[in-house]
């Protein structure tokens, strides 16, 4: 006697060859193939259906036909045009090449519902994919399945398939199923048949695309198109005597149109059972009575399946017209103690009754939910909302809109759904698949990832007027009716403001002004949501913002909360809501009185957190300001500010030229930004040098840090601004001022070889000592045998020394035994921050730390 295995081995073999050959195959020949195949199938559906009805004993020659045509026409048209083989796709914009290769071996299982049309379909499928099959059948319908499938084996081979591509289990049993399912050498498993065999196809262990099982409604609402509800509901019900698993197994009507409803279902041929017919139903097909304690543990007697209505009345006791199309019994409730709401694979159809559309609604819920889930339910409607609602309620994947859900649910008829026989219920139903199954599923796409690098717009203010006395050209601007002008308490107090007020003053154009002038240093919600208010009341068709980096932010928060008037405050400054791509009204005109006016010159806003006392920077082209003032004339700084805010200059410049994110037009402003500030700042800061060249220089002082501030708001920071802003979380101290012992050590460890590289589409390889190369070449900077980046450092330390700054962590107001203390929480505060910034390489949390003590002690940093 042959052995399962000995009968298996050789059939996944002879598939596994088949394989090799048909993935030769082009798009050409697997057409082809599938065209020939579809023909023989299509010239053969009436044998076919009749071969079905006589083996199974269940259905209608008629219906069988259509199904067969269904699977030989509709299937293969709707694949005609579908890509299988090789480029499938290929997106010039993405970068995206798509390439098909097939699953390998499937391992079908076929039902005995629908025999002949499913192994149609299913052989199709597989052919159009190069995918050799292996059919299991159902051992009640083996004899016309194994003609189906040997139809259109034949046919492929003559079109020039491979042999072996289509075959099946000669003698079916459960342990043959189970073999070839469990079999090493099959890839997926496409299950068709009762809830046992699709979960045992899923228990093992390998894709599997099987379908759940339906418990369909269809529910006709008051507004629906009566006559065509009840008729699509009738020709569904009565298709192949009921065995699509997608036929509706109730109708749910609603009150008011029920008795006519009912009177159009006797027209067309049903009959409505009795209260003693209901019962005598109920015993034949399930064994027990409604509201009986034999409910619990009732099943579907299997004999009925695919009996016409007048059988099963029969059978039942009592008799129904030859031709009764189907049998409707009314039941009061959906649940197993009314077993007739249950499936029933036959022209028997449950009534159920809505007082309104919510419960018409939940009544399509609960019969989906028991022992449906997934599958399809049916609405037939005029009204949109009611429509919507039951598609948010229910939970089926497929919906079906004014439509019979026999024909409805399988796709490519009265709907758009995909043409097939295999209707998946996604994770409701335990499928893997929320769709109807379809030659895509059966296909490995590989995709080719061509590497895209990160386009971001330049962005910089529409215009830009920068110089001494630039100020001066607001009064040429035009537009300016109402100005809601905000500014702070030390540029109040300064006098600046009426300077302001007097320019504005010349114009010809008479303007409405409003003053907001207590900006805090440190911005809050609470401010800003009040701030916001106090303007929207003004209406202004102008902001201008005139002080610190505090002004302009607080007056970028409240443009965005001025055109989104919905949105609330703290979800704008924490950055979580969607922002529009550009703000034209109103304007927003930034006059900075701080060196650089990083703020005022980028598309970038940020706020203090409360709670965590740390710096949130949101990025967005909502922020950028339409016109910006780069006036030095109005910063006067003491010469140890100017040394610092110089330093500071060159601090981002360096940063900015290093930074991942650095372009050609970043790294011009950024270049040019750190040779003003480099050789430009020890004369600026000398007090003794009273020539014009010194104040020359101080102005230049100023312009560099505009130039450096246009980068940085299209490129961003590193280490050395992580790491400072860190330390000055814990110790109070103005970054700026921390900057000259951080800045030297950062680019020797930036410069040094990387440790854990940095991953970014348009950083292409490491660049920091060649920057460095660039850099003393372009400062003139002498290049000892230590090479270019520790010269740059050095020369870093020299300048910082010159213009006397501190050079040690020490001195910023944090003692030693403190610093000992926090050393690892200001590291790994220093190590987020880092993680939103560009440096070229990653510190770990231990080179930070390093860092820090070398900084902290004025010791020079090496690996």
């Amino acid at each position: 006697m042959t052995s399962i295995s000995e009968t298996i081995n050789p059939l996944v073999e002879k598939a596994l060859s088949a394989l090799n050959e048909f993935k030769t195959f082009d798009q050409a020949s697997v057409d082809l193939i599938v065209e020939a195949a579809a023909k023989a199938a299509r010239d053969a559906h009436a044998t076919l259906a009749e071969m079905a009805v006589e083996e199974t004993r269940r259905g209608n020659f008629e219906d069988k036909t259509v199904k067969n045509i269904f699977a030989a026409e509709h299937v293969t048209a709707y694949m005609r045009d579908l890509k299988t083989v090789g480029v499938i796709s290929q997106n010039q914009f993405t970068g995206i090449t798509e390439i098909a290769e097939p699953v390998g071996v499937v391992a079908g299982i076929t039902p005995v519902t629908n025999p002949t049309s499913t192994t149609i379909f299913k052989s199709l499928m597989c052919l159009k994919t190069r995918n050799p099959i292996v059919f299991a059948f159902h051992p009640g319908a083996q004899q016309c399945s194994s003609q189906a499938a040997r139809i259109v084996y034949q046919a492929a081979l003559s079109a020039g398939a491979p042999q072996g591509c289509i075959q099946w289990v000669e003698a079916p049993s459960m342990e043959a199923t189970s073999a070839l399912m469990n079999h090493e050498g099959v890839s997926v498993i496409l299950a068709t048949g009762g809830n046992a065999m699709v979960r045992s196809a899923y228990s093992c262990g390998k894709p599997a695309l099987g379908v759940g099982a339906g418990n369909s409604p269809a529910y006709i609402h008051s507004s629906a198109n009566l006559n065509r509800a009840v008729y699509d509901v009738v020709s569904s019900k009565a298709f192949d005597n009921g065995m699509i698993c997608a036929s509706e197994q109730a109708v749910i009507l609603d009150e008011k149109i029920e008795q006519a409803a009912l009177e159009q279902f006797k027209s067309l041929g049903c009959h409505i059972a009795t209260k003693a017919e209901k019962a005598k139903l109920e015993k034949l097909m399930f064994g027990a009575k409604a509201f009986t304690n034999a409910c619990a543990t009732a099943r579907l007697n299997p004999s009925i399946v695919g009996q016409s209505a007048h059988e099963i009345a029969h059978q039942a006791g009592f008799e129904v017209p030859e031709g009764t199309q189907a049998i409707l019994a009314q039941c009061t409730e959906v649940s197993y103690s009314e077993p007739l709401t249950r499936e029933k694979l036959s022209p028997v159809l449950a009534v159920l009754t809505a007082k309104d559309a919510d419960e018409g609604i939940e009544l399509a819920a609960q019969m989906v939910e028991q022992d449906g889930l997934g599958h399809t339910a049916a609405i037939h409607c005029r009204d949109n909302n009611i429509i919507a609602k039951f598609g948010s309620r229910v939970q089926a994947v497929r919906l079906v809109e004014n439509a019979p859900t026999s024909q409805g649910a399988i796709g490519g008829l009265f709907n758009s759904f995909i043409p097939s026989l295999t209707l998946g219920c996604g994770s409701y139903g335990h499928n893997s698949v929320s769709n109807n199954v379809s030659a895509v599923n059966l296909i490995n796409i590989k995709r080719l990832g061509r590497r895209n690098s990160v386009i971001t717009p330049f962005q910089v203010p529409s215009k830009i007027f920068q110089g001494p006395g630039a100020l001066r050209q607001l009064a040429t601007l035009q537009d300016l009716g109402k100005i809601t002008i905000f500014t702070d308490k030390a540029t109040l107090n300064c006098g600046a403001v009426s300077e302001l007020l007097a320019l504005l003053h010349t114009r010809e154009e008479a303007s409405s002004i409003q003053i907001i002038d207590d900006i805090p240093r440190n911005l809050t919600v609470d401010f800003l949501r009040e701030a916001a208010s106090e303007t929207a009341g003004f209406a202004p068709d102008t902001l201008l913002a005139f002080g610190a980096t505090a002004t302009i932010n607080a007056a970028k928060f409240v443009r965005v909360g001025l055109t989104i008037p919905e949105a609330d405050m703290a979800d704008i400054c924490a950055g979580r809501i969607g922002l529009p791509p550009r703000i034209s009204n109103p304007r927003l005109i930034c006059i900075p009185t701080t060196s650089g006016g990083q703020a005022a010159l980028s598309a970038k806003a940020s706020i203090t957190d409360t709670e965590t006392g740390l710096e949130r920077l949101i990025q967005s082209a909502s922020y950028l300001p339409s016109i910006t003032f780069m006036d030095p004339e109005l910063a006067h700084w003491k010469p140890e500010v100017l040394a610092a805010r110089g330093f500071e200059t060159i601090s981002q410049a360096t940063e900015a030229l290093f930074s991942i994110h650095a372009t050609d037009y970043t790294d011009a402003l950024a270049l040019h930004g750190l040779e003003l500030a480099f050789t430009n700042l020890p004369r600026a800061v000398d007090e003794s040098d009273h020539s014009a060249e010194h104040e020359n220089s101080r102005e230049k002082i100023i312009s560099a840090g505009s130039l450096t501030s246009t980068a940085l708001g299209n490129t961003s920071l590193g280490l050395a601004d992580a790491i400072v802003q860190a330390f000055a979380q814990f110790s109070g101290t103005p970054r700026q001022d921390l900057l000259p012992a951080v800045l030297p050590n950062v680019v020797r460890f930036n410069g040094s070889q990387p440790q854990k590289l940095v991953a970014w589409p348009n950083y292409e390889t490491f660049q920091v000592p060649a920057r460095c190369e660039e850099l003393t070449r372009h400062l003139g900077i002498k290049v000892g045998p230590e090479g270019a980046v520790e010269a740059y450092a050095t020369a870093l330390e020299n300048l910082r020394d010159k213009v006397g700054l501190t050079p040690l962590l020490r001195n910023m107001g944090m003692p030693e035994s403190t610093f000992n203390h926090k050393r690892g929480e200001i590291a790994s505060l220093a190590f987020d921050y880092q993680s939103h910034s560009g440096n070229p390489q990653t510190a770990r949390l231990e080179d930070i730390k390093e860092l820090l003590t070398a900084c902290f002690r004025s010791q020079k940093w090496s690996r």
